[in-house]
């Protein structure tokens, strides 16, 4: 981690997206999404990211232009289907429900559903973490002669 950097009380900086953050997307599609997503403009998907704080201005109290950060996003998954979609829709309105009721916003939700309880019902059936390494880990099978 790098040193921390304090701003002066209430300055909340400005986030600025890294242009290499596009690669970390284009790996979490598949090749069918993105040509959707090139055919059909209006389209979108949902994707779930992981993104970095990459680069700050260093010295905002000096400068005459406003404190920001610019973050890198480092991984990205994109829904493979319209079930999740819809899952991943309804963990971002949870988790809407959970910043607005928490006071980070104005008014109260409609709900306090768990983020990590949806996700957990929905992606059941998925292989876990341990499936994935024991797949991966498993010989090749030898080719048809």
């Amino acid at each position: 981690m790098s040193k921390p950097h304090v701003l002066p009380k209430g300055m909340v900086p400005a986030i600025k997206l890294d242009t290499a953050s596009a690669a970390a997307i284009a790996e979490g599609l598949t090749d069918a999404q993105a040509r959707g997503l090139f055919t059909y403009l209006t389209t979108s998907t949902l994707i779930v990211a992981e993104v970095r704080a990459y680069r700050r201005d260093e010295d905002v109290e000096n400068d005459k232009k406003p404190a920001s950060v610019t973050l890198r996003i480092v991984q990205a998954e994109a829904a493979f289907d319209r079930a999740e979609q819809e899952t991943l829709r309804k963990v971002m309105a949870a988790m809407y429900r959970r910043r607005w009721m928490a006071g980070t916003i104005d008014e109260l939700g409609d709900g306090p559903d768990d983020p990590a309880v949806l996700l957990e019902e929905a992606f059941a059936g998925h292989p876990t973490e341990e499936e994935y390494r024991a797949y991966i880990r498993k010989p090749a099978t030898p080719a048809r002669s």
